[in-house]
């Protein structure tokens, strides 16, 4: 898969998102491990958006 200009692909995780994980998860304890990796990833990368069904980590997101 290639990038363009609407969507870019990233290393799925390293050790900066691995702390910020860890915060997450410290921060946020019923957030689920998957579910932080994704935020992890989306904050490391400052994304404008993320996109969710999940009520419970919309509400995570909207603390952030």
């Amino acid at each position: 898969m290639n990038s363009n200009e609407n969507t870019e692909y990233v290393p799925i995780l390293d050790e900066e998102a691995a702390i910020t994980v860890a915060k997450l998860k410290a921060t946020n304890e019923a957030l689920k491990k998957f579910d932080a990796q994704q935020l992890a990833i989306a904050i490391q990368h400052h994304c404008d958006s993320f996109l969710t069904n999940d009520i419970r980590l919309k509400r995570v997101i909207d603390l952030l």
